[in-house]
Formats: C-alpha cells, structure tokens, sequence
C-alpha cells in the first residue's frame, strides 16, 4: 500500500518535471533560423549544462516525493500508536468499576523524531486526592507497560463533590 502511494506522488510530481523538463530542452535545440542557414555550434556546451540541470532537478524533486512521503507514513504510524495507547488506557480505566465513572481522559503525544518519548497527558477531574493516586497509578502502569520511556503528566483537578447537590 505504502509502494502505490509512493508511485502515485512520484507520478504525480515527477512525470509532468519530466515533460516540461523534455519540452525545454527540445525548444532550446530547436533551430531558430530556417534549415538552410547553418546553426553555429556552441562551443562552451552549453546544451549539455541545461541537460544537466533538468536532469539535477528532475532527481531532486524524486528525492523530495520520496522523502516527504516517508514524513507523512511516519506521521500517520505515529498518530495510529497514540491512538492505541489511549485506548488501552481508557479500557484499564474503564474495567477498574469507580475508576471508569469519573471524567477523566488521556491524550497521548509521540514526537515522529523520537517513537518511546511518548507523553501522556491526564486531564480530568477527581473527588479526592486517593482518586487522583489511583487515577494516576492505573494510567502509568498501563502507559509504561506499553512505552517504557514515556512520561505520565498529571493534569488532574481535585474537585470534591459538593454535599448539596441541586
């Protein structure tokens, strides 16, 4: 899947570098006086010098398809492991009973430079400060099982539920 996308950006990019490339070169060895005057022959090779350039350029705008393709799979992979990672931690969250009831969520951020320093953030608010250890203590389990190199950051609010509720 990865090759298909890779071949439609390069065919995308780099088929119509080609043409215009081709179609340059072409109209720079057109003669521009009619066939029976001769051309004189350009003696600092110039003709070969714009081949080279097209060709340079023609490479160049190869390397960038490929290389900004590789930056948005590994950007998508990235996105696609957060996601995974958020998800096991809500169903841990969710399968400890008092904890899946409070408003809690976790948003996880994996840098493309570097896959194990994720960071997870916890945000949400709590009743008591117990709450929030456990909270806290049930999402660095499950995050550190999962990256052992990732930081848990506590965002938590203690919000104790008020005894008159309306």
């Amino acid at each position: 899947m990865r090759a298909a996308r890779t071949s439609r950006v390069v065919l995308t990019t780099v088929v119509p570098l080609v043409v215009v490339a081709l179609r340059r070169l072409s109209w720079a060895q057109a003669p521009a006086l009619p066939p029976t005057v001769p051309l004189p022959m350009p003696s600092d090779g110039s003709s070969a010098t714009q081949a080279g350039v097209i060709v340079g350029l023609v490479l160049a705008g190869i390397v960038f398809a490929i290389v900004t393709a590789r930056i948005v799979d590994l950007r998508r992979k990235r996105e696609t492991e957060a996601v995974e990672i958020q998800s096991r931690v809500a169903d841990a969250l969710l399968a400890d009973g008092v904890l899946g009831r409070l408003p809690v969520s976790v948003t996880v951020h994996i840098p493309i430079a570097h896959r194990d320093q994720a960071v997870a953030e916890v945000r949400g608010d709590v009743p008591s400060q117990e709450m929030r250890e456990a909270v806290m203590q049930a999402v660095q389990r499950e995050v550190l099982h999962l990256r052992p190199q990732a930081q848990v950051e506590d965002r938590l609010m203690v919000m104790p539920a008020s005894r008159h509720a309306a």
